[in-house]
């Protein structure tokens, strides 16, 4: 069985978007801090908020595509980050933005669906590959997310333009997958480990 090249391109697409999202976030802080004059520990919690959502969200979507498919999961929770994101956009307060960043975090645990995805439709042999995909788009997303956010943010002194070009990535990520991606013929399974959050639900 030959790699899609198509469909790691739009594998890469869905985690590259998410990452770049987190990062852009970043250069928006020192915004929110004097402009809501925000604490030091709201301003890591909301910081964190999207990591502890991911963390939450992620064995969930994982079993949910088990049931109902990985492009319906992947689809659904990019529809998600791009709400997220116009929430973000027109945000005026702490609460928005800890919600816009919360909602993020749960859609974004789709990196766990994104490799189970690559897991189904690569033989053993090549998934190393496959696999590499996601790293790559970890890379891209961590570097062009600050990148891009400071440069937004410069425009219009404001989170405004950034969160709406996040949320544009993340649409056209989503428009890609519906396109292009097609549901795996068998999902790979796998036995969580003992520790694992996936092994609490049930």
């Amino acid at each position: 069985m030959s790699i899609d090249k198509k469909a790691l391109l739009t594998i890469f697409a869905v985690v590259a978007t998410e990452l770049i999202g987190f990062g852009l976030i970043i250069p928006v802080l020192p915004l929110i801090a004097t402009k809501f004059q925000t604490s030091g520990l709201l301003l890591g919690f909301l910081m964190a908020s999207y990591s502890i959502a991911q963390f939450i969200a992620a064995p969930i979507l994982g079993k949910l595509s088990d049931k109902y498919g990985r492009k319906n999961i992947l689809i659904i929770s990019k529809f998600g980050t791009v709400i997220s994101y116009i929430i973000l956009a027109f945000a005026n307060n702490y609460g928005l933005f800890l919600v816009s960043r919360l909602l993020d975090g749960f859609t974004g645990g789709n990196i766990a669906v994104a490799r189970a995805y690559i897991a189904d439709v690569t033989t053993e042999e090549d998934r190393p590959k496959g696999m590499a995909v996601i790293g790559i788009s970890f890379g891209v997303g961590f570097i062009l997310g600050p990148a891009l956010g400071g440069l937004l943010f410069g425009i219009g002194a404001s989170h405004f333009i950034p969160a709406l070009a996040a949320g544009s990535l993340s649409l056209i990520a989503m428009i890609l997958t519906i396109i292009i991606l097609k549901e795996p013929k068998k999902h790979t399974k796998k036995t969580p480990s003992p520790n694992h959050l996936s092994t609490i639900i049930q």
